[in-house]
């Protein structure tokens, strides 16, 4: 055998070749399982991170300012958060002793921490955050109190986020998105003086605002926003601005904690519950096929931005509707043959446990359509649509 051409193994060496050349390596040598807490800790935060991007996902993808959005903001996102949780934990003595912001393995649910969720060079708000609402200071009900509060100029946009629920289970994350411009009705703008709130409505509101669940009040001297459905655990503040060039300004923003918010585990909770669903700690498999069978049970997953298990030889849906649409449009979803379609329509990622399409659906109000394929026990990467009811808009928001 010519030594310029072999192909296959001599005991620890491997030989091959690329791009026509010789290359020799080494085997590696028997690769253990760590069979360690620190390996396992560090899963726990990666799921805990993970999880709260894919819930916040529709702001957090683009919320970093001079970083593209999508995959590098995921990519931020989890540095910045990894880098807050491993600190959080490492002031603590005791794993008991941790502050309950964890979730476990197997459990998609959103725990409180300050995340960091957007950064800039506009000028940061931090808005009081309790149980009944996220508030802003202003002095008045007007359009330029509300300016002169937050440091920002017309036409600027404030994002206000919350997040309510009364376990990790049923957290939900909830936005209104508010561009600072008053218009009349035939579009004309209006001075600054114009009333902010209008009872429980933004005043004079320009068409390109959005809110996702949010009531409005203006009260002693706070502009507050609240959820109907259960108390606020976290809430912000992001500013965006879109430059003449067409790229986006933010702000620095954290969710900042309401009193009483500890909604999750703490850290010794989550490596009871992993140890406590039969695994054998001793076995090889600890932390690799032990994690993959946790997510197959709960139809859950862990360790990934995108909120599922996924596995790239499973195409992704096809979500088709038209849009913009006036009254209604109707949605149909396809995929591979012999996959399974689930998919959601409150902007959250779809797992195993969401609803399973069967046949096209009717949507009469503006929506984000988001859907997975699971075949042979593999899942696609997240399919997302929005159909919007009126005329499209074609601006980049926050």
């Amino acid at each position: 055998m010519l030594l310029g051409q072999a192909r296959g193994s001599v005991g620890d060496i491997v030989f091959s070749r690329s791009n026509g050349q010789q290359v020799i390596k080494s085997k590696a040598g028997e690769v253990k399982n760590p069979q360690t807490t620190a390996q396992l800790i560090q899963r726990i935060i990666m799921n805990t991170i993970s999880q709260a991007y894919s819930k916040m996902q529709d702001i957090c993808d683009h919320s970093f300012e001079g970083i593209a959005n999508g995959q590098m903001s995921m990519s931020y996102f989890m540095q910045k958060n990894l880098n807050l949780l491993r600190y959080t934990l490492s002031q603590v003595g005791d794993l008991n002793a941790s502050a309950p912001c964890f979730a476990p393995i197997g459990n998609n649910g959103l725990a409180s921490n300050s995340y960091v969720i957007a950064k800039g060079s506009l000028p940061e708000t931090l808005p009081e955050v309790s149980s009944g609402a996220v508030a802003i200071a202003i002095s008045e009900n007007t359009y330029a109190a509300v300016l002169a509060a937050t440091g920002l100029q017309r036409g600027d946009q404030l994002t206000i986020i919350s997040v309510d629920g009364n376990d990790l289970s049923d957290q939900k994350f909830v936005y209104s998105r508010i561009i600072l411009d008053p218009v009349s009705n035939d579009g004309s703008e209006l001075g600054l003086e114009t009333p902010f709130l209008d009872g429980g409505n933004i005043n004079a509101a320009n068409p390109r605002n959005e809110n996702r669940g949010h009531t409005y009040a203006f009260d002693g001297g706070k502009f507050e926003v609240s959820v109907a459905t259960a108390a606020i655990n976290m809430g912000a503040v992001i500013a965006s601005r879109q430059k003449a060039d067409g790229s986006w300004l933010r702000s620095n923003a954290v969710l900042l904690l309401a009193d009483g918010a500890d909604v999750g585990y703490t850290m010794q909770q989550c490596l009871d519950l992993f140890a406590s669903g039969g695994i054998d700690v001793e076995s090889s498999k600890y932390l690799n096929n032990a994690l993959r069978n946790v997510r197959r049970a709960s139809g859950a997953s862990s360790g990934n931005g995108g909120g599922s298990n996924t596995n790239p030889a499973v195409a992704a849906p096809t979500i088709s509707g038209t849009t913009p649409f006036e009254t209604s449009t109707e949605v149909s979803i396809s995929a591979e043959n012999g996959a399974t379609i689930h998919y959601t329509t409150d902007g959250s990622v779809p797992t195993a446990a969401s609803a399973t399409y069967s046949t096209p659906f009717t949507l009469s109000a503006t929506t984000v359509v988001k859907a997975i394929a699971i075949k042979d026990e593999s899942t696609s990467t997240v399919a997302s649509k929005t159909f919007t009811k009126g005329e499209e808009d074609t601006g980049e928001n926050d």
